[in-house]
């Protein structure tokens, strides 16, 4: 992280030590390298952060893990440059196999003895999905490198450094695997029987629109319908939050010698896919539909088709595998397929399907479902005998065969989260299966650890936990082992330090940086965080991550900014960088700009979101002002999202807040029930029924309900200055939901600016250069107008 490498060595464990001869000289090696950035100022400044540098970022890619080579010599991962990021224009990605996140992403690889990185992709194209052969320096990755808006496979060489295209069949997703021989790669395909790249490409939800073949010559008319149920069983009613139709695809295996290739599986909504380990047979998961209307529980087939024949097979239909269909492993034989439940309504339970005799087992009988319980992939050990996985905060080990599962490990005031896998599908161990790694988080400490814990009896071995997070939320694994068992590569971060890779050995005893992204902070001095507790109105005890002003001095009143979201727990972004917000969100901005920002836990309960976040918000800033470090004048409140609509609910019921920001946000739940996308899909349905909106049902049940959490209806109590951001091409929360409330406060002679940003979407995050720059510059204007002068006591600024 930012700070000086033989300090960060000294401290890689629990225990402190000196240096090594063999370390201070890998330290030298990677200050001396050229294409490795320079080691931090000793002599940082107290100065602004410069928008510029945080917007010239550049960010670990959501679509590109990081793998180790099959020889532990090098790393791969995606590098996503901030500053390429694109408008999104209406309907330009839908019409090309390039997601949308992939644009301004090259592929990287790093020595892991040196630190020295290599950009494979120069800048050309968006490059994504990278994964190495299993049998040598060969890294196959999907690209549009030619510039055409097709994405294809391609193949860098790592003996003759050639980058090459290895099929020119238009791909589309972000998986590749290789099998194990590596003579073929499964890889998803634009399905033959859609339009190509220029054409509508992207199919509306089938079940509520319907073809425009009937319609006039030359109209433009979209026809969505909806069909009467029956109530005995509502069989047919249909709220669906998004279209699965994204997952469109055909399921293709490459030969990696000629590059010809086949279709395993056509017009399919394929997800996660996976070759079985004797490379005889590929598993994918399909999407079937959404299980009951407004919900967001999806459910998979499961199906297994045969590389030779082509003969496919479901192994198991109409199962809970999470969002991603992705929680399914094969066993070391390729005789069984385990999957653990996943979603909203879930259980958790792990199940295995004997794919001889097409017996499906529940193997853990947990019996019981967890909060929007999440799954991974079961892992296999290497017998084939026992599957282990994450449940209710420990790892639990489930027998095959006898059936039931049994609690391995807990560690106390802990969460084990993740287990290390050495495949996708195999439990990995340095010391044949005596021993594995977890990632763990601490709730008192607010910090991650990685902890080596002996299978049999749960014994501690090792610890490697300092005061960071360890996890990146665009990735579903977080811990990526090399396949020779000697190394662990892991991402790190805290409130002044980015996030880098980093690696240690498999004991945990020697971690070291292995990158430096963003070089360009080293010479700030930024903010630090502290855990503050404080208890809501209701007595409940809670806490919150405050982040001072860099040039914080004890005793000095400054102005408070409150970043808030409700439901969230603000007290785990502690360790963070910037609490968690890259870019343009970045909370370093204001804290460097003489700011405290506090992001303070926010309950809420079922029926009653809004009064909880009052309950929740207003005794925590209470709380940092009798710490003497916030001045109760100058206090403000910024959110995004469900954040936006969190910063709206306070400002109606609340003098408090002295400037307020709410960015891509709602006030109106019940306009927002009614958002639908042009494929008849309706997110906020489902988000308001069942998810953050917490009303428990429609609109038709809860009337009142709808409008007493409804911030629009009490846009008249509102008394402080609100500044509105949207995106002009949000899908997620639409615009016109943000149009609602500047009318409304406009009609009632508020003071309010709306500043709606043309061809964006949900987040200023991904934003274009230029609007990120605007962004950035009209949020520290508005607070700066509104807290840094003094407070006019008759009751003017």
């Amino acid at each position: 992280m930012r700070q000086n490498f033989i300090f960060t060595l000294a401290r890689t464990s629990r225990v402190r030590r000196a240096p090594t001869k063999c370390e201070l000289l890998g330290v030298l090696l990677l200050l001396l390298a050229s294409d490795f950035a320079p080691s931090p100022s000793l002599a940082q400044e107290f100065v602004p952060l410069r928008i510029e540098d945080v917007l010239s970022v550049h960010e670990f890619a959501q679509l590109s893990p990081a793998e180790f080579s099959y020889d532990g010599k090098w790393l791969v991962y995606g590098d996503h440059d901030n500053h390429k990021n694109e408008t999104s224009s209406p309907n330009k990605f839908e019409k090309s196999e390039v997601p949308e996140i992939a644009m301004g992403t090259d592929i990287v690889i790093v020595d892991t003895a040196t630190g020295l990185t290599r950009n494979l992709t120069g800048g050309k194209g968006a490059n994504w999905g990278a994964t190495w052969s299993p049998r040598s320096l060969d890294l196959a990755f999907l690209s549009d490198r030619e510039l055409s808006g097709t994405a294809k496979l391609w193949i860098w060489h790592g003996g003759s450094g050639t980058v090459e295209p290895l099929s020119d069949v238009a791909t589309r997703g972000s998986e590749i695997c290789w099998s194990p021989d590596a003579t073929k790669i499964l890889v998803k395909g634009f399905p033959i029987s859609q339009p190509r790249t220029g054409e509508e490409s992207v199919k509306p939800s089938a079940d509520r629109t319907q073809s425009t073949s009937n319609s006039t010559l030359g109209s433009t008319v979209a026809l969505y319908y909806s069909t009467p149920s029956s109530e005995a069983n509502g069989s047919n009613k249909h709220s669906d939050p998004w279209s699965l139709e994204g997952y469109r695809s055909d399921l293709l295996v490459v030969d990696t010698q000629s590059g010809s290739t086949e279709r395993l599986a056509t017009d399919e909504r394929i997800s996660k896919f996976s070759f079985s380990p004797d490379g005889l047979f590929a598993a994918f998961a399909t999407a079937l539909r959404f299980e009951k209307p407004a919900s967001q529980q999806v459910l998979w087939d499961l199906s297994v088709v045969s590389i030779g024949s082509g003969k496919t097979t479901v192994a198991a239909s109409g199962i809970r595998l999470g969002f991603n269909g992705a929680s399914y492993s094969w066993s070391p034989d390729s005789s069984t397929l385990a999957f653990q439940e996943g979603g909203p309504l879930a259980s958790g339970d792990a199940y295995t399907v004997d794919l001889k005799t097409g017996i499906l087992k529940n193997v853990t009988k947990f019996g019981r479902t967890l909060p929007w319980g999440s799954a991974a992939s079961p892992l296999w050990d290497n017998s084939g005998q026992f599957i282990y996985l994450v449940h209710d905060d420990a790892i639990w080990r489930a027998s095959i065969n006898a059936g039931g599962a049994s609690r391995v490990a807990t560690i106390p005031e802990h969460r084990i989260t993740e287990i290390a896998a050495s495949t996708p599908d195999r439990l990995w161990s340095s010391d044949g299966g005596k021993t594995t790694v977890v990632l763990t988080y601490d709730d008192h400490g607010k910090q991650s650890g990685l902890y080596r814990l002996n299978l049999a009896d749960g014994r501690i071995e090792g610890v490697l936990e300092r005061g960071q997070f360890y996890l990146s939320t665009i990735l579903e694994r977080h811990l990526f082992p090399s396949e020779n068992n000697r190394m662990l590569a892991f991402f790190s971060q805290d409130s002044q330090h980015d996030v880098d890779l980093w690696i240690t050995d498999a004991q945990l005893d020697h971690a070291r940086r292995l990158t430096h992204l963003n070089a360009q902070f080293d010479r700030y001095q930024l903010g630090g965080a502290r855990l503050v507790d404080y208890r809501s109105l209701d007595g409940e005890l809670l806490q919150g991550a405050l982040l001072l002003p860099s040039d914080y001095q004890k005793g000095k009143q400054y102005p408070l900014i409150v970043w808030v979201y409700g439901g969230s727990h603000g007290s785990e972004y502690l360790n963070r960088f910037g609490l968690g917000f890259g870019g343009a969100a970045n909370l370093q901005i204001l804290a460097t700009r003489g700011y405290a920002i506090f992001f303070p836990d926010a309950p809420q309960h079922l029926g009653t979101p809004m009064l909880d976040l009052a309950k929740t918000v207003l005794p925590a800033v209470n709380t940092v002002i009798d710490m003497g470090i916030a001045d109760a004048d100058r206090v403000g409140v910024l959110g995004h999202s469900n954040g936006g609509y969190s910063v709206l609910s306070l400002i109606v019921q609340t003098k408090r807040f002295r400037a307020a920001v709410m960015e891509d946000g709602t006030g109106d739940l019940i306009s927002a029930y009614g958002q639908m996308g042009k494929d008849g899909s309706a997110f906020l349905s489902s988000v308001t029924e069942e998810g953050q909106g917490l009303m428990g049902g429609t609109p038709w049940q809860y009337r009142d309900r709808y409008i007493e959490n409804s911030p629009l209806f009490f846009l008249d109590r509102v008394e402080t200055p609100l500044l509105i951001v949207h995106g002009g091409e949000d899908r997620t929360v639409a615009p016109f939901l943000g149009d609602e409330i500047f009318v409304g406060l406009r009609r009632l002679g508020k003071e309010a600016e709306y500043a709606r940003y043309d061809g964006e979407g949900h987040s200023p995050v991904v934003w274009s250069h230029a609007n990120q720059v605007d962004f950035c510059n009209r949020v520290i204007s508005w607070f700066d107008r509104h807290l840094k002068t003094p407070l006019d006591k008759s009751g003017g600024f």
